[in-house]
């Protein structure tokens, strides 16, 4: 007589399944900017927009910050990043819904935490409006940490020099002019930690750039984790309660 290892035969098979499952993708950061409702401003004439950094307390969905990673053209009223930022009321190009605004090099960025997630994608609807053909919109990612200090109480910061200027950043489109939407999609760095993303419109003067539909989801590494150490468990409850056999001759 010989006892089999039916129950880690059991736990492998258990395993082999789980993973063999498609793994379910989280949500990590999702803004469409359709919780604005005020829109007191017309930049330019017959625009509106919200002037600003997007703000949870006025409709956004997450919290975003914003940086210039060039000196403009023209600076604005009051020179801010803040007055170069706006989240406008019509995306335009038979788009009617809200979108974030961004122009003279100034930008709009977010961070995400991807430790412990895998496959991590970040997807997003953009196009200019007013642009010229050396205007260019740019998109890009910087892996670590800035510090909150770094953009003050305004959550904007100046990084045309210094260590998060745009030459630290991995850049992952820079495109010209462009009047209708276009949806992207790239890969960002999965489990390094906090990763930053950027958006913004080089050169221009008056010229402006759109984002919509912005997205990053990634896949939970511990569901892998947790899958194994539930077929283990399984395993040992079945060999401690009731062993199996088979006679060979």
């Amino acid at each position: 007589m010989r006892v089999l290892p039916a129950a880690l035969g059991l736990s492998v098979a258990l395993a082999a399944l789980l993973l063999g499952s498609p793994a379910r993708a989280t949500t990590l950061f999702s803004e469409d900017f359709e919780g604005y409702t005020a829109f007191p401003d017309f930049i330019p004439f017959f625009d509106p927009v919200n002037v600003g950094l997007p703000e949870i307390s006025e409709g956004a969905n997450e919290l975003w910050f914003g940086a210039r990673f060039e000196a403009p053209d023209s600076y604005c009223a009051d020179g801010s990043v803040a007055c170069d930022v706006a989240v406008q009321r019509f995306g335009g190009s038979n788009n009617r819904s809200k979108v974030g605004r961004f122009s003279e090099d100034a930008g709009l960025l977010f961070s995400v935490d991807t430790t412990d997630f895998a496959e991590v994608m970040l997807s997003f609807d953009w196009r200019t409006f007013s642009a010229n053909s050396g205007d260019e919109l740019v998109a890009g990612y910087f892996v670590g940490d800035i510090p909150f200090e770094v953009f003050g109480s305004d959550r904007s910061a100046d990084f045309e020099s210094g260590p998060y200027a745009w030459s630290s950043w991995t850049e992952l489109l820079r495109q010209g002019a462009r009047a209708a939407f276009k949806h992207y999609e790239f890969s960002l760095p999965a489990g390094v930690g906090t990763v930053w993303v950027a958006f913004w419109l080089d050169n221009g003067h008056g010229d402006y750039g759109k984002l919509d539909n912005v997205k990053v989801s990634g896949l939970a590494v511990p569901e892998a984790t947790s899958a194994l150490l539930g077929a283990a468990a399984l395993a040992a409850l079945a060999l401690g309660r009731r062993p199996l056999y088979s006679r060979t001759s």
